[in-house]
């Protein structure tokens, strides 16, 4: 988790570590970079449940990825905040779940 990066990068702030600016400075940066790479992760699993809305067997697999994929948006924004990229992919989500419930209510005609 963040939390358990954060932790250890602060683990290694400590004497004679710390007359490093470099190491100071990239530890201090830990964080940002693992919730950047966090919101990556997320918003890549959002883009394939929304560019495979049509392929699932129905409504109901494709429902369980969407809501797979707002829970974790929800868990992110939860702990850290809103985050512009992970706002994207909901709003891109929830469009998708709109189009996909039209389609496969249309299947079943």
């Amino acid at each position: 988790s963040i939390a358990e990066i954060k932790a250890d990068a602060n683990g290694y702030n400590i004497d004679p570590l710390t007359n490093n600016s470099s190491l100071e400075s990239a530890l201090q940066s830990v964080e940002d970079e693992a919730k950047r790479s966090v919101v990556s992760y997320i918003a890549e699993k959002c883009n394939f449940v929304i560019s495979s809305k049509y392929d699932y067997n129905n409504y109901i697999t494709f429902y369980r990825a969407y809501e797979n994929a707002c829970n974790r948006i929800s868990e992110y924004t939860d702990t850290y905040g809103k985050n512009n990229v992970l706002n994207d992919a909901k709003d891109r989500l929830d469009k998708a779940e709109t189009e996909a419930s039209a389609y496969y209510l249309n299947l079943k005609k």
